[in-house]
């Protein structure tokens, strides 16, 4: 139920209806209610969608929501050069095998 003078889903009060006679058992108001929990609810959509404290808040949820897929590329990259540093050493050793022994040809 979507109160009047309000736009957003933070605003609409949610209705609890008895499923077999179609009483009202009662009305829980978005942003009324005074308990801790009952506000901690109230935010849930606000700040998921960014839409309570203005431009920097969504800015600040645009960083926070880049360093996720950032760390996994980093750590694929750190994953990707160990495994890279492994394989260098044992390329070296099968260059080397085909070689003569010339002190010009180690030069690593």
């Amino acid at each position: 139920m979507q109160r009047p003078g309000t736009r957003g889903v933070e605003f609409a009060d949610t209705l609890y209806f008895d499923p077999y006679d179609g009483r009202c058992l009662g009305i829980w108001k978005y942003g009324v209610n005074q308990s801790l929990g009952d506000w901690f609810i109230w935010l849930q959509v606000p700040l998921h969608f960014g839409t309570f404290w203005g431009l920097g808040v969504k800015i600040l949820w645009a960083v926070l929501s880049l360093s996720i897929p950032l760390l996994c590329v980093t750590g694929a990259l750190m994953y990707w050069n160990r495994v890279l540093r492994k394989l260098r050493p044992m390329r070296r050793k099968q260059d080397t095998r085909g070689t003569a022994e010339l002190p010009s040809a180690r030069l690593f």
